[in-house]
C-alpha cells in the first residue's frame, strides 16, 4: 500500500508539472473514441475472473468442509504458497509484454529476438516456481 501511494503522488507530481503531454485535468477528459469500450473491454473480463475466483474458492470451501476444519486450512495454505508463486509469473508474464509490443512494432526486431525474450522470461518463472515450492 505504501508504494502504490508513492506511486500515486508521483504520477500526480510529474502531471502538475506540466511537462507530459497527457493530462489529469477534467476539461480535457472526453468519453468518446471508444474509450469507455477499451476500457470495458479490459476492465469486464477482469473482474469477472477475479468474481470467478472467488466463486471457486466457496465452492471449493464448501466441498471442504465435510473433512472438517485442518482440511480447509491446509488448503488455504497450499492455495496461498500456489498463489504466491503465480502471482509473480503473471507479473512477469505482464510485465514482458510491453516489451515485446515496442521490440516488435517499434524497432522491428526479428521474430528471434522476440522468441528468446519469450524463452528467458519462461525458463525464468519455471525456475523460480521450482525453487519456490517445488511445483
Amino acid at each position: 500500500m505504501i508504494g502504490n501511494v508513492a506511486a500515486a503522488g508521483f504520477y500526480i507530481a510529474y502531471f502538475m508539472r506540466g511537462k507530459s503531454h497527457l493530462s489529469i485535468s477534467v476539461k480535457d477528459f472526453a468519453a468518446g473514441d471508444g474509450i469507455c469500450s477499451g476500457v470495458l473491454s479490459i476492465g469486464v473480463p477482469a473482474s469477472l475472473a477475479a468474481v470467478l475466483m472467488s466463486v471457486s474458492q466457496i465452492i471449493m470451501n464448501g466441498m471442504m468442509a465435510g473433512y472438517g476444519d485442518m482440511a480447509i486450512a491446509g488448503m488455504g495454505v497450499a492455495m496461498k504458497v500456489t498463489m504466491m508463486t503465480g502471482m509473480i509469473a503473471m507479473g512477469i508474464g505482464q510485465g514482458i509484454q510491453p516489451l515485446l509490443g515496442a521490440t516488435g512494432l517499434v524497432w522491428a526486431q526479428p521474430v528471434a529476438d522476440i522468441l528468446s525474450m519469450v524463452l528467458a522470461a519462461v525458463l525464468y518463472i519455471r525456475t523460480f516456481r521450482k525453487l519456490a515450492c517445488n511445483c
